[in-house]
């Protein structure tokens, strides 16, 4: 009985390293936030419905790029500024491609006016707190799946 219940007990702890081990990958790959500042020869407007269009947002669907904001310009209504997020370096690759320039140059984009700059967040590393708290999660979720156990094998007698 107690050789099944450490069976139990190690297998939950495999289940919690399993994913602290995927919660660091995740932490590991690289996002990149892109940001394009750029001008247009025709209205906000006009820009937004090629922008917000289903051919070119199932195109940043399929580059798993994630459109986070487009805006125009409070002094400027021919400046707009669109925000990105991705895989590193795949925002840029999909604008210098000749198919996505003739996309973007059809919504009025002036294609040589784009400023473009790229943003990543520091090396994640968990905090000591973080590690603390996962770790009375873990003794916490352990004595519950003990508590369990104990019940379910009628060891305790609850009268």
């Amino acid at each position: 009985m107690l050789r099944d219940l450490n069976k139990f007990l190690i297998s939950c702890s495999k289940g919690v390293q399993d994913d602290l081990i995927s919660t660091k990958f995740v932490l590991a790959m690289t996002t990149e936030t892109t940001v394009f500042d750029f001008k247009i020869s025709n209205t906000f407007t006009k820009w937004s419905e090629v922008f917000d269009g289903s051919e070119y947002l199932s195109i940043l669907n399929e580059s798993g790029i994630t459109p986070l904001y487009r805006g125009v310009n409070k002094d400027d209504s021919q400046r707009v500024i669109v925000i990105f997020q991705g895989e590193e370096g795949v925002a840029l690759k999909l604008f210098t491609n000749p198919k996505g320039k003739e996309i973007i140059e059809a919504s009025g984009h002036i294609y040589d006016s784009t400023t473009i700059s790229q943003w990543k967040p520091e090396d994640i590393q968990p905090k000591k707190s973080n590690k603390l708290l996962i770790s009375g999660i873990f003794i916490a979720l352990t004595s519950t799946f003990l508590l369990i156990y104990l019940l379910r094998e009628n060891l305790f007698n609850l009268i």
